[in-house]
């Protein structure tokens, strides 16, 4: 990792549903990106403005189960240990993942 700049190596969250100047300042810095938690996310089209005012990468605090911030905006997915427990095959987690890829692709076009 020779070479990497050390704040490229994080991401951090914020408060409020829009991009605030001191964390742009940070993302402007270079920072990775930024977290999304329960605390920014209203609707479809605010996420879909937020992600897109937010230089760099996006991440949200979505594990499934009760931990879904993204909960009736894009695919559901069940909680890991329901996963785990499943044991689903890598075919499945695949078209899975794939399925989840393209369902988010509209948010960010």
């Amino acid at each position: 990792m020779s070479g990497l700049p050390l704040e490229r190596l994080f991401m951090f969250g914020f408060e409020g549903t829009s991009l605030p100047p001191r964390a742009r300042s940070i993302l402007e810095f270079g920072t990775a990106g930024a977290i999304l938690f329960k605390r920014n996310i209203v609707s479809r089209e605010q996420v879909m403005d937020l992600c897109a005012s937010i230089p760099g990468l996006v991440s949200v605090d979505q594990e499934g189960g009760r931990v879904a911030r993204l909960k009736g905006i894009c695919t559901e997915v069940p909680p890991m240990r329901v996963i785990g427990s499943k044991m689903l095959s890598k075919e499945l987690l695949g078209r899975e993942i794939r399925l989840f890829i393209l369902l988010m692709r509209p948010m960010y076009h």
